[in-house]
């Protein structure tokens, strides 16, 4: 019987280990440990601020984006950045034949138009190391499984609409 005890109590005491080990990062990248901390120096780039992202209607007004993205109007098409291509990393066809800019000058519609215009200014901002608890990768993997799914999964059996994948993004930029 104390053998039997003794087992009990060590399984349960590993158990969150055991959880921690398994579980998935949401949204974040991997956190390095408090002894890696110091010697991490100089690899990280710098950023500016936690909170000073813009709106997709400051990044619409705005003439200069950062590279590979162009801010040019449908009249240079040529040179503007496709909503959908392999600059963007975006996947589907909502916005298919439309930039990034003309999407960011959509009315807000509260569904799939307006979580087009946040995705390209968190892309930006993303970019322009304005959001740092939101990179372009994250962007990308929200808006290429929406597009995919009709939802996104944060964490396993939560599922975002685009209201809510806004939300998020909103929280990121204020």
């Amino acid at each position: 019987m104390p053998t039997r005890r003794r087992l009990l109590k060590a399984g349960l005491a590993a158990a969150p280990v055991a959880a921690t080990l398994v579980s998935r990062p949401v949204l974040g990248g991997p956190t390095p440990t408090v002894s890696a901390r110091p010697s991490l120096g100089a690899s990280f780039a710098t950023v500016k601020s936690a909170s000073n992202g813009r709106l997709p209607e400051q990044w619409a007004e705005s003439q200069t984006w950062p590279g590979p993205y162009c801010a040019a109007d449908e009249s240079d098409a040529a040179a503007a950045t496709p909503y959908h291509g392999t600059d963007t990393g975006l996947a589907g066809s909502a916005f298919a034949g439309s930039t990034m800019l003309a999407v960011m000058q959509l009315p807000d519609d509260d569904g799939v138009q307006t979580l087009g215009r946040y995705i390209g200014a968190a892309l930006l901002n993303a970019r322009e190391g304005l959001t740092p608890s939101l990179g372009e990768q994250a962007v990308r993997g929200m808006w290429n499984q929406f597009a995919a799914q009709g939802y996104y999964e944060p964490v396993d059996g939560v599922r975002w609409d685009a209201a809510d994948i806004v939300t998020y993004i909103r929280s990121t930029i204020v």
